[in-house]
């Protein structure tokens, strides 16, 4: 397992996730739509946190 990973990696894996939770967002179901619209706002507090 790594230990660490590159700055690329991590954005790279941020935008991943970034694109799941926007699908996300989109959906009928509102349980659903919450938990994107979450999953957004921790990717964007934590790349606030790394200063990215």
């Amino acid at each position: 397992m790594k230990t660490e990973i590159t700055t690329k990696e991590l954005e790279e894996a941020m935008n991943a996730v970034l694109k799941q939770a926007r699908k996300m967002e989109e959906s009928d179901e509102p349980e659903e739509r919450r938990h994107g619209f979450g999953m957004e706002s921790a990717l964007t507090a934590l790349a606030i946190y790394l200063d990215l």
